[in-house]
Order: structure tokens, then sequence, then C-alpha cells
């Protein structure tokens, strides 16, 4: 969905499909860290930290997935995202996040922003959050925004 537009704003971007659709969380955090290993093994991709980024439970996984090893990776797109009451937060202190939900949100994520802006904030985590006035759950994002929050990552 947003894969074309971070490639062209200079990121190697993999998309991965679970083998037994089952989400990236749990026990499939594994594969998504594997997976990453791989493919930094190319000589085109630069090697240490990745940026994470999902859309919908996408977004809730990768936030699941930079909770268990902070240390590597850069920051997490979630576009859009809650935040699981099983997610350990505070192991995202001072992780830059990007959080956009629609107000809109046909499964009521729009209403759970404030709750969720909330939780990241009180764990310390480097937030960057909007509410999409009358977007729904799926959206496209203000590209020149991104490059301006990811430009903070490098």
């Amino acid at each position: 969905f947003y894969a074309s537009e971070l490639s062209r704003l200079g990121w190697a971007v993999i998309v991965p499909i679970s083998p037994d659709n089952r989400s990236f969380r749990g026990p499939n955090v594994a594969r998504v860290t594997e997976l990453i290993a791989s493919v930094q093994e190319r000589p085109d991709v630069l090697t240490g930290k990745t940026l994470l980024a999902g859309i919908s439970a996408g977004g809730m996984s990768a936030l699941e997935i930079a909770s268990q090893n902070p240390g590597a990776y850069f920051g997490i797109m979630a576009v859009p995202a809650l935040v699981r009451d099983s997610l350990n937060l505070e192991a995202l202190r001072d992780m830059p996040v990007y959080l956009r939900i629609g107000s809109a949100d046909e499964l009521g994520w729009g209403a759970q922003y404030d709750a969720t802006v909330e939780a990241f904030e009180g764990a310390g985590v480097r937030l960057d959050a909007d509410l999409l006035f009358g977007e729904p759950h799926m959206f496209g994002l203000d590209w020149d925004r991104v490059a301006v929050w990811l430009d903070t990552l490098r």
C-alpha cells in the first residue's frame, strides 16, 4: 500500500506474507526478524537498524516486534494502529513512532485515538501522531510530512 512511496524515498521495502495466514505477533515475531536478517545479507541493502511499518494489524505487529528488541529499529510507522494491553510499551521509551488514525475509521479506531496517544506519551515514546479528519480505516498519507519524519531517523 505504501511500499512504492517508501522506496521512492530511498528505503528498501520488504512486505512479509505469513505462510500460515497468522499475524506477525506472538510466535511469528521471530519470522520477521529472520526475514530482516536475510534481506540485510544482500549487497544493495544496508545492515543495522530497520524501520518497521505496518497497516492496521500490521501496525500493531510492528509495535510488538519493536518492543521485543527496540535497539534494532530506527522507528515505527503504524498507520493505523492501536495499543494492545499485552504490549510492553515501556520497552518503546524514546522510540520514534509515526501514528495516523482516521477519524471516520469503520472499526471505531478514531474513537480510541486519544487513549492510544495517551498510552504512547505515558510510556515516553517519541510520538508523531495525528487524527485524520474524515478518513476511513485505510487512507493515503501526506508523503511530504512522512519524508520529514523519516529524515529525523537517519
